[in-house]
Parts: structure tokens; sequence; C-alpha cells
């Protein structure tokens, strides 16, 4: 067994254990690295740079990925084999056949506070339960009949 995976098997085991290691590691090396950081910003800004622009194509088709296994989670937890626009969840939104690409809908608003959102999906821990798929033309024309004057998929009250 590698080191990596027996790491991850102990940490799975024990939980509890591996969260306080890592709280302590933390606490013992965040002011070393926070000063490293701080002396060599520069330096790993123009490394960070050079790897995006060097794998620029493989970022973005991981991406792409990324997005695609997110939109079929949130479709199957909708009863659906494939991502579709789910107007039909909402009345009066059907006026209008669907256009533009799909996006992620945060029924009861809060999407910008969900940062990280596709990554919780992904590994299981998000609830699913107030997103749903809609296309661009949809999601635009939800956010006008809620009064939404910026257009985003927040509530605003």
């Amino acid at each position: 067994m590698s080191t990596k995976a027996w790491r991850k098997a102990w940490n799975a085991a024990y939980p509890e254990k591996g969260r306080a290691r890592a709280a302590a590691y933390y606490a013992a090396h965040h002011k070393e690295k926070k000063a490293y950081y701080a002396a060599n910003r520069e330096k790993l800004k123009a490394c960070a740079v050079a790897y995006n622009a060097a794998h620029s194509e493989k970022i973005k088709a991981h991406a792409a990925k990324m997005r695609d296994l997110g939109l079929l989670i949130i479709a199957q937890r909708w009863g659906d084999d494939v991502p579709r626009c789910r107007a039909d969840l909402t009345p009066n939104l059907l006026r209008h056949t669907c256009e533009g690409k799909l996006q992620v809908d945060h029924i009861n608003g809060g999407g910008s506070k969900d940062r990280v959102r596709k990554y919780r999906i992904l590994n299981g821990t998000r609830s699913l339960d107030d997103l749903r798929i809609l296309c661009e033309l949809h999601q635009s024309y939800y956010a006008i009949l809620r009064g939404d004057s910026t257009g985003g998929s927040d509530s605003k009250s």
C-alpha cells in the first residue's frame, strides 16, 4: 500500500484524529507559509501564469468535464438521465422555448455565496434540493419574474 493510500485509509478510519493532525500542522506552519508567500509573491504568480498559459486547453477541458458532471448529478436529482432545462418546475416559465447554455439555478437564491458548489456537488456534501437546471433564457426570465433587477439568480431581499 502506498503512503498516500495508507494516509487516506487512516483518515477515513480516524476522521477526528485526522482533523486534529491537520489543525496542528496548520497552526505550526501557517506563519512560515505566509512569510514564504510574501517574500516570493511575484515569483509564485509568474509560475502560476506560465503554468496556466502552457496548460490552458487541459484546464479548460477539465473545467468543462467537471461542469458537465455537476449538471448530470443535478439532473439525476430531478429524475432526468441527461441535463435539460427544468423550467417546468416553475409556473409561467414555459411560455418561451429554451435557448442558450444550461446553467445551475439556485431556487432559494444564494448562488453568489456558493462558490465551491461544483466540488461539493461532486463529492456529495451539498444538498441538491434547492438546485435545478435552467437555460440562459429561462434563468433571465425567472429573475425578471422575481423582480431581480441585476439579472442574477440570487434573491435580493
